[in-house]
């Protein structure tokens, strides 16, 4: 069960295959068996923990807050966005107007398939890698990543975030927005994530999680 749920977190992004993994076992068996895939996985992988007790409390994924995103995109020519998350980029990518272009960071993880992941969003986006993302820099361009259990001060991201965001970097681009995805927070230590700081962002997107 765990190598298929990094498999999916892979294709989706992790927080993504949480909310599909927790919201499945939720509607074919309840809370049991919510629980019993929470006490398998939850501990390899917080993030499905904590959308997990979200999803025993009734809370959906917070996708209202692509349209925020939205507007911070505005007036922009290019966004790339540091991680991935299919079913966040879903409820924004339609909205976004066709001459913004938009990639995604390559970090080389080698549970991911790109080609299948770009595939899925026929040919809306692109990638592009360490080397040369900052070719899309200029008044123009954004860097977007997702956060996961921000708090007042602090947020965590993906390891490459912090590779990316150097202070030479954060000159270079006009905004630099993080997009809070989870709407609880970590019970479990967040492994596979690192903390950030919130300061760095020009804009943070995102429901309020509490501590």
């Amino acid at each position: 069960m765990g190598r298929a749920f990094l498999g999916c977190a892979g294709e989706l992004g992790m927080c993504s295959a949480a909310w599909l993994f927790c919201e499945t076992a939720y509607a074919a068996g309840g809370a049991d068996e919510l629980c019993a895939l929470m006490n398998a996985l939850g501990r390899g992988f917080p993030v499905l923990d904590a959308v997990g007790r979200a999803v025993l409390s009734g809370k959906r994924p917070p996708l209202e807050t692509a349209d925020e995103v939205r507007l911070r995109l505005g007036g922009l020519e290019e966004v790339v966005f540091v991680g991935h998350e299919a079913l966040f980029l879903d409820a924004l990518l339609p909205t976004l107007p066709a001459d913004l272009h938009v990639s995604l960071l390559r970090p080389g993880d080698a549970h991911t398939n790109w080609p299948r992941v770009v595939a899925n969003f026929r040919g809306r986006v692109d990638t592009v890698t360490l080397a040369d993302f900052q070719r899309a820099a200029g008044p123009g361009s954004a860097l977007v990543t997702f956060t996961y259990g921000a708090q007042e001060t602090t947020c965590h991201v993906m390891p490459t975030w912090l590779r990316v965001a150097g202070p030479d970097v954060r000159v270079q681009f006009r905004s630099l927005i993080g997009w809070e995805v989870m709407r609880d927070p970590f019970f479990v230590y967040p492994r596979w994530l690192v903390e950030a700081d919130r300061a760095q962002f020009t804009d943070h997107v995102g429901p309020a999680v509490p501590s």
